[in-house]
């Protein structure tokens, strides 16, 4: 952790961040955070799956590279979940599908990001380096996936046509692809208004997800954005 006001002047007072030292890239980040997880249980997982928006192989599995590095067996299951903002979830409800109809008894899920902001702009990008592993299985725990759904729409915000890259109005973007999504994604758990806690949202976007929600009966302790 560095002093803040190193890296802003006007920070407030005694503030300090959590900066990665030079040595973590996004394997030393995974390998440490799936070590620590597999530590706490006897079991060893039938699959192994690595989610991330920023991938740095173009000709191979990362999961695969890790489970190697973690001494899994090289006949693991292994898959890669990649180049997208929804990889992390995707790799969750698939390795929650794969368990529930007990074609693996455990899974490793493993999600990181490397995000390094171009210089000038460090204070200007909320995004960074982090990493987390899961050990999902079938077994009762605190912690349990008791349901899953996807809601996806046809609008592609970036995309390349003929090698050229294209982006849309993102004003067009956040109305006819998110802010319909969270409007659908109300339908599905506006019922369990009274028995939700707390709803975690992480987007980009989030900000125009608060009005939908209040607007369907969850109130703002209830609604937290990530």
């Amino acid at each position: 952790r560095i002093e803040e006001n190193i890296l802003n002047p006007k920070a407030r007072k005694n503030a300090t961040r959590s900066v990665c030292y030079t040595d973590e890239d996004i394997i030393t980040l995974s390998f440490e955070a799936a070590k620590e997880c597999l530590e706490n249980f006897s079991e060893t997982p039938s699959a192994i799956f690595f989610a991330t928006s920023s991938p740095i192989f173009y000709n191979r599995y990362h999961a695969s590279f890790i489970g190697d590095l973690l001494g899994l067996p090289q006949t693991i299951f292994a898959m890669d979940f990649v180049n997208s903002n929804r990889s992390g979830t995707d790799a969750f409800l698939i390795a929650n599908e794969l368990i529930n109809s007990k074609k693996h008894a455990s899974i490793l899920v493993i999600v990181a990001d490397v995000k390094y902001p171009k210089i000038g702009e460090e204070l200007l990008n909320s995004t960074g380096h982090a990493a987390c592993a899961f050990l999902l299985n079938s077994k009762k725990t605190q912690l349990e996936i008791t349901t899953s759904d996807s809601i996806g729409a046809h609008l592609a915000e970036e995309f390349s046509y003929k090698n050229n890259f294209i982006r849309l109005d993102p004003r067009f973007s956040r109305e006819e692809g998110f802010k319909k999504n969270m409007m659908e994604v109300v339908k599905l758990i506006s019922k369990n208004v009274n028995s939700t806690e707390k709803i975690i949202l992480n987007s980009a976007y989030s900000k125009m997800a608060g009005p939908v929600f209040m607007k369907a009966g969850f109130n703002e302790a209830q609604f937290s954005k990530d």
